[in-house]
Order: C-alpha cells, then structure tokens, then sequence
C-alpha cells in the first residue's frame, strides 16, 4: 500500500488518537468523579458547537437574508398614538419611512439601533423607552410621545396663529388645532413678542420665555380651566440674573403675579408646588377667578412669606411650614 493511501485511512484514525491524548490531559479527579463517559459527552458537545459556528460562518449569511428576516410595517408593534395627535400623522409610517427600516434585517445585532434612531428622530416621539425583539421576527417599541401643553401666540402674515409647543418648549405640528378650532380654548396661551420660531418643528423654541412659560403650563395642566386661568404673560427680566418673570391672566382681567419658571426661582422664592398649593386653596376658599359680579383679582405668589392679595395680608394658612 502506498503512503499516499496509508496517509488517507488512517487519517480517521489519527484524529482520533488526538481527540483521545487531548482527553487524556483533563484533570485526573474530573475522570475520577464522574467517568470517562462524562468526558465523551463533554467532548461531544463541544465538537457540536464547533461546528454549528462553522456551518453558520457558511451559511449564516444565507440564513439571515431570507425575507422573513427583513422589518416590515406588520412586524414592527409600537406604542399606540395618542388621540392629541392628528389621525392624518402615522407616526410608526413615517419612522420606517425617513429611516428607512425596510432595509433592516432583525437579525442584524445593530437593528435595534437603528430602529430606536428613526423613532426618535420624529417630532411626536420624546423618548424611545425600549426596543425589542420578538421571536420570530417581530420588533416591539414602547415610546413616549410629546404632548402639547400650550399655545404660543404669533403673528403670521399679519394674522394672529398659535403655535402648539410641549412641556418642554419643543415646537410640535399645528394639524390638529387647525382642524378643530375647539381645541383653541382648551390650552393656555403664551404671549410674549408674537415671533414665530426659526428652528425646524420637533426642534426647541429658541427663546428662554417660551421655554420658561411651557413650564409654567405644565405644571398647571389640570387645574387651568377649573380655575379659569387663560394666558401666560412673559414680564421684562427681574434682577435676579436676568431671568423671565411671568403672569398668569384670565379672561376677565385678573392676574396671578408667578414669578419665575419651575426651576428658575432664585433664592427666596417659593417652588411652584407651593405657589400651586397656595392658588388652590384660595380657588377652595373663594371659587375660580371672575365670578361675576366682583371685581379682577390681583394675587401675588412670588414671595416665600405667603400668598398676598392686592393690598391684603397673607391669607391664613399660606404661611410657609419650616419643616418643608
């Protein structure tokens, strides 16, 4: 027999013989304890993975771009849309549309990524909570959207308009209140110079009064109309570093003296949790603002001492507790 063919039976042979000498280095006590069996099962599983790693290196790829595996708008399940937002904006449409997500492949380690990318690069969507993968090939993506909290006042082609702005100054589309005009009074107003934005919608309102303001609105998102509130007005800066002071307004020409914005207030000015509290006990004690009859209301939350009304002491209760 030649050594050609000697080599070829009894390379099976010298694998083998490897496998066996490479069984016979592990630890000594491992064989002792549970058997040579044992050790046949182990070498048995990793001869297993090798090669599952080898034949996916070869055919992984094949694998991965069967159309099953690519994103579509049926696979992919997001937060539902909220009811404030126009029916005409689809919001999980549109992401996979601008961020081309079609092209996404779910087995692709980077897909969440890139599906949190286009989501969050959406006017309507604040935060991205999570992405995640679903067997077989479905994406679940849990969002949170911005929620308009006022209207800022401008003046647009010598007419006045309204742009709708969230808690955080952010500049969102006007759709909605375009097509249903009721929903003008349901939000405070904001006034201060009447100019329009210069960013791009979904982008931050590049005035610190209209971002201060949209604070301010936030924080009294459930008790404006009960208490009959109708705009937030942006007074020249105070001396305490430059900073925006606001008044509160209603309809009927009472005025609410706020101070500065959540978060904003220099030392020696209540939080707007107090100045909030204060408000809503004297709406308790005395109704909402304008009854008829009675004359505009002047109240004045600014100072740390109590609620004031025009030329009148603090009203009992309001009086700062120390333990707070």
């Amino acid at each position: 027999m030649s050594a050609a063919k000697r080599g070829r039976s009894t390379g099976g042979s010298n694998s083998g013989r490897g496998f066996a000498r490479a069984l016979s280095r592990f630890p000594g006590f491992a064989r002792g304890v549970f058997g040579a069996g044992w050790l046949w099962i182990a070498g048995l599983v990793l001869a297993v993975a090798v090669g599952s790693i080898a034949a996916w290196k070869q055919w992984g790829h094949w694998i991965a771009e069967r159309p099953e595996h690519r994103l579509t708008e049926e696979s992919l399940i997001v937060t539902e849309q909220p009811d404030w937002i126009d029916p005409s904006t689809r919001v999980k449409h549109e992401a996979i549309r601008d961020g081309g997500l079609l092209e996404v492949n779910v087995l692709d380690e980077q897909a969440a990524v890139k599906i949190a990318r286009a989501f969050e690069l959406h006017t309507w969507v604040r935060r991205v909570i999570r992405v995640r993968k679903r067997a077989p090939a479905a994406v679940e993506v849990e969002l949170e959207y911005r929620r308009p909290v006022a209207l800022v006042e401008v003046i647009f082609n010598k007419i006045l308009s309204y742009e709708p702005v969230d808690a955080d100054g952010v500049v969102l589309p006007e759709d909605r209140f375009h097509r249903d005009s009721g929903l003008l009074d349901r939000f405070p107003k904001i006034t201060t110079d009447y100019s329009m934005p210069s960013g791009p919608l979904g982008t931050v309102w590049n005035d610190e009064r209209i971002v201060g303001a949209a604070r301010i609105a936030a924080v009294l998102e459930k008790a404006w109309a009960p208490w009959n509130l109708y705009r937030i007005v942006a007074v020249e800066p105070s001396s305490s570093g430059g900073m925006p002071a606001y008044e509160l307004r209603t309809r009927g020409a009472s005025r609410v003296l706020w101070g500065h914005a959540p978060g904003s207030e220099p030392q020696g000015e209540p939080d707007s949790v107090r100045k909030v509290e204060w408000i809503a006990e004297f709406v308790r004690q005395n109704g909402p603002f304008d009854p008829s009859g009675k004359e505009p209301l002047v109240l004045d939350v600014r100072n740390s001492t109590g609620l004031r009304t025009a030329n009148a002491p603090p009203m009992p209760g309001t009086e700062p507790n120390p333990t707070r």
